[in-house]
């Protein structure tokens, strides 16, 4: 049991890095370099790819257990 909570810790500090970057990149001007080019635009795009991804994961893995686990009286 100990070891989902340690998982759960890491994924909620995960995310909070994850919210921390991209508000600096938006609202901070921070920009992310690697060498001379400036990723901070990669970073973002990737940011919103995978929030729309898991997000809409999430409704087909919803719709899958209410179309599969109903029960009919």
């Amino acid at each position: 049991m100990l070891k989902y909570k340690i998982i759960g810790f890491l994924l909620i500090l995960l995310a909070i890095g994850v919210i921390g970057i991209s508000f600096g990149i938006f609202f901070l001007g921070f920009h992310i370099y690697l060498g001379n080019s400036d990723i901070s635009p990669i970073i973002i795009k990737v940011i919103n790819f995978a929030i729309i991804t898991i997000f809409f994961v999430y409704i087909a893995y919803m719709g899958y257990i209410m179309i599969f686990s109903s029960r009919e009286k």
